[in-house]
């Protein structure tokens, strides 16, 4: 299931245009947006579009977006995507995702999926085996367990790339389901389809 959060909208409830920015507005927007999305359920999807804005400054990446990609952690097989940014908008986006995760060095990176063109990039600065993970996922579409990965990346163990696995779900990159096969029971990664 897909929800979208279209950032235009909410930000005329909050008396903003195209120019997002005030971190109390923000914070306004945040609220909207938590309300509009009501009650998260598995294998779902949020697409916060950024069409029809202009700019946003990084303190409003930082309270809204960031605010809402931590109250994802919550909350299993939900995903945020955010579409539809200019370069500016993006290159805001990487500053706010750098400041937060300068700021707060003992604790797991932030970073955010992008989706653009039918293809997803993650913002921020992720390790690059997490990257290259998160590419494999993406590319089978029908999901992945952490068996067909030590294969696809030649991974000597199959902790490692459970492990792997396990850090892009915490991160809320993709989502799982468990699966009996006849290895046992195993995790399935993926990333939920728009329907």
């Amino acid at each position: 299931m897909v929800k979208e959060l279209r950032l235009h909208e909410l930000a005329k409830k909050v008396n903003l245009s195209t120019i997002l920015t005030f971190r109390p507005k923000a914070a306004e927007m945040y609220r909207q947006a938590i309300e509009q999305l009501g009650r998260l359920t598995c294998d779902t999807l949020i697409d916060c579009s950024f069409l029809d804005i202009e700019i946003c400054d990084v303190s409003f990446v930082d309270q809204f977006i960031l605010s809402i990609q931590l109250m994802l952690k919550n909350y299993e097989n939900v995903i945020l995507r955010l579409s539809n940014c200019n370069e500016d908008i993006l290159a805001n986006i990487e500053g706010a995702l750098h400041v937060r995760n300068e700021r707060d060095k003992n604790k797991n990176k932030i970073c955010l999926l992008y989706f653009d063109q039918g293809r997803y990039s993650i913002l921020g600065k992720p390790e690059q085996n997490l990257k290259d993970t998160f590419e494999s996922v993406q590319d089978h579409k029908h999901g992945l367990t952490a068996r067909e990965l030590t294969e696809l990346q030649g991974i000597a163990e199959i902790n490692s790339a459970s492990n792997r696995l396990k850090r892009l779900f915490d991160a809320r990159f993709v989502c799982r389901k468990m699966e009996i096969t006849e290895f046992g029971r195993q995790h399935v990664y993926y990333i939920p389809e728009d329907y």
